[in-house]
């Protein structure tokens, strides 16, 4: 896989990198979201008693839909974010694996729950890949590690001077959401891009690549509210970004992954997940009938670490 780069820009000390792949727009699938919101899917507790790391999906359509590893849905019993990337096929309920980003709450505001326009930010992003690889490895399992989780939840609350009474990201999100729609609205989705690298100062955090451009469109101001909300963390004065290093850098982390030894997974929904993970990255590439739905790579950064 040969990423083209189509732009570059930068805002403050975000730099983001637009590119496009091989094989672009080859199968037909929507999002979650839009799923939801037509009414051809709905995502619920599994029980009246629910289970915090799971949620069930029943896709009532013709339609193949995606779900984005980090993405976040709220109501229900307690908002969730995806532990991995899904595709579901039509017709299907399937039960699809989940960690509780809302600790202090466990009660029903909702019988279903509702996309949000937000997905986690990269360093939760990474530390629930690298225990889903990890659990994937010994138990064959796409549990995280929901301890971690709750903390990283606390610790960005606390970084950010935002109390919820329920301990919940979406208000910790929703407190900052002039800043984050600033990133969100300052910065547009390329015409014919499918992929996106990001970076703070000159240290690339993280890149996802979509089969089709209208999904990678629909999550493009998703992941910058993510990436908005990390640079919100205390951090060292980072070094300015030039396009030059940011193409070469993108580049190099594409060679490294499509040369990196994978473990391969059945998907949760439909297709094959293969895992990999070297120095400080970790990631996935989702596949089915040999072709690439969703390919994702972070990488983490400690509170006040230089770019």
């Amino acid at each position: 896989m040969i990423p083209k780069v189509l732009s570059f820009q930068t805002l403050h000390d975000l730099g983001v990198v637009q590119l496009t792949t091989s094989e672009v727009n080859s199968l037909n699938y929507i999002t979650g979201s839009v799923a939801i919101e037509r009414q051809l899917l709905e995502v619920t507790e599994i029980s009246q008693q629910g289970s915090v790391n799971h949620l069930s999906v029943t896709n009532t359509s013709d339609e193949f839909v995606f779900f984005m590893d980090g993405e976040i849905l709220s109501g229900a019993k307690q908002n969730r974010v995806i532990n991995t990337s899904v595709l579901l096929a039509p017709h299907l309920k399937t039960r699809i694996p989940v960690s509780c980003v809302e600790q202090g709450r466990w009660g029903f505001v909702s019988k279903r729950f509702a996309s949000t326009d937000y997905a986690a930010p990269p360093s939760l992003r990474h530390a629930k890949s690298a225990a889903v690889h990890m659990n994937l490895k010994e138990s064959r399992s796409y549990m995280a590690d929901q301890g971690e989780i709750w903390d990283r939840v606390e610790m960005m609350s606390s970084e950010r001077k935002v109390h919820s009474q329920t301990s919940n990201l979406s208000d910790v999100y929703e407190s900052h959401r002039l800043g984050l729609d600033e990133v969100a609205h300052s910065i547009a989705s390329t015409i014919g891009a499918n992929g996106i690298a990001l970076f703070v100062g000159q240290e690339l955090v993280g890149i996802d690549v979509f089969n089709r451009q209208d999904v990678y469109a629909e999550y493009f101001p998703k992941i910058l509210r993510g990436i908005a909300f990390e640079m919100m963390r205390p951090r060292k004065k980072v070094k300015k970004l030039v396009e030059a290093e940011a193409r070469f850098k993108t580049e190099e982390l594409f060679d490294r992954i499509m040369s990196a030894s994978v473990e391969t997974y059945q998907g949760v929904g439909i297709g094959e997940e293969k895992r990999f993970s070297f120095e400080r990255v970790t990631g996935l590439r989702l596949e089915h009938q040999g072709k690439l739905i969703h390919m994702t790579a972070v990488r983490d950064i400690p509170a006040g670490a230089k770019g």
